[in-house]
């Protein structure tokens, strides 16, 4: 997902050489998870001239319509992978 309309995700994040992965997953109040995203994106703010330097974004949830909503109402205007089915968090517990 990509909070600005009219732009497509940025799927070049997954072949940048560097990367930082932030992984968001569905415990607790889901509004505090989002906004605590704000440092996060001032970071890629701050290095988005990086061309082979990316943030992937993560976000485990039930209610993605509404993380989408909280998301455009912060103009966090950067691509967020979904992981509906918990994959990443299964994957993750398998190393």
């Amino acid at each position: 997902m990509n909070c600005n309309e009219q732009s497509l995700p940025d799927t070049t994040l997954l072949y940048r050489p560097l990367k930082m992965v932030v992984y968001v997953n569905h415990d607790g109040c889901q509004d505090c998870r989002l906004r605590a995203l704000l440092p996060i994106y001032m970071f890629i703010l701050e290095n988005q001239h990086r061309e082979n330097f990316g943030v992937i974004i993560i976000l485990n949830t039930p209610q993605m319509e509404e993380a989408e909503n909280t998301l455009k109402e912060m103009r966090f205007h950067r691509t967020v992978f979904f992981d509906l089915d918990g994959s990443f968090e299964r994957l993750r517990h398998e190393k």
